[in-house]
C-alpha cells in the first residue's frame, strides 16, 4: 500500500472553537473595566476667574477611579481630585493663579484604565457669576409682585380715566 492513513487523536473543531470563544469572553469580561479608557462629557462651571479656587464637577464614563488630573498647559491652572463619587461624576478642586493665561485650559482625568479625553476650562479676567434658577419662594414673590403691579396699574388707569372724564 502506497498511502497509509493514520488515526490521530484530534479534538473536534466545534469543541476547540467553543473553548476559544468561551476563554475570550471570560478574558474580555474580566478586563473590560481595566482596559476601558475614561471618557469626559462635561465640566461645570466652564469658566473661572484668575486668583480663584473653585470646585468643578466633571461628568463622564468610567471616571469613578480617577486619582489624578492632567492639565496640558502649565500656565497657572492646577486641579486635584476631591471625590470620585460614582462611575459618572467626579469633583475637582481647581486653583487658578493670579497670573494665569486668559483663555482655554485643557484638563484630563487619570484612572487605572488610562487617561481621558480633554475638555476645556476657560479663564477670564471678569468675575464669573453663576446663574441660579428661581426657587419656589422667588416664584411666589414674583407672582405676587406681578399681581400688585397689575392692580396698581388698573387703579392708576381708572383714576386717570376718571379725572379726564370729569373735565
Amino acid at each position: 500500500m502506497l498511502f497509509e492513513t493514520r488515526r490521530s487523536s484530534t479534538v473536534p473543531c466545534s469543541i476547540f472553537v467553543a473553548f476559544v470563544v468561551g476563554a475570550s469572553a471570560v478574558l474580555l469580561a474580566k478586563g473590560s473595566d481595566e482596559g476601558a479608557e475614561p471618557q469626559l462629557e462635561s465640566l461645570f462651571p466652564l469658566s473661572l476667574t484668575r486668583a480663584s479656587s473653585v470646585e468643578v464637577e466633571v461628568r463622564g464614563k468610567l471616571i469613578d477611579r480617577a486619582y489624578a488630573t492632567w492639565c496640558s498647559t502649565s500656565d497657572g491652572v492646577e486641579a486635584t481630585v476631591l471625590t470620585a463619587e460614582s462611575d459618572d461624576r467626579v469633583v475637582l478642586e481647581v486653583n487658578v493663579d493670579p497670573n494665569a493665561a486668559i483663555g482655554p485650559h485643557s484638563i484630563r482625568l487619570v484612572t487605572p484604565g488610562g487617561v481621558s479625553n480633554e475638555l476645556y476650562l476657560h479663564v477670564h479676567e471678569e468675575p464669573v457669576v453663576a446663574e441660579r434658577a428661581p426657587t419656589s419662594e422667588t416664584r411666589e414673590e414674583s407672582a405676587q409682585s406681578a399681581a400688585d403691579n397689575i392692580l396698581r396699574n388698573h387703579v392708576l388707569n381708572s383714576t386717570i380715566f376718571s379725572v379726564v372724564s370729569l373735565h
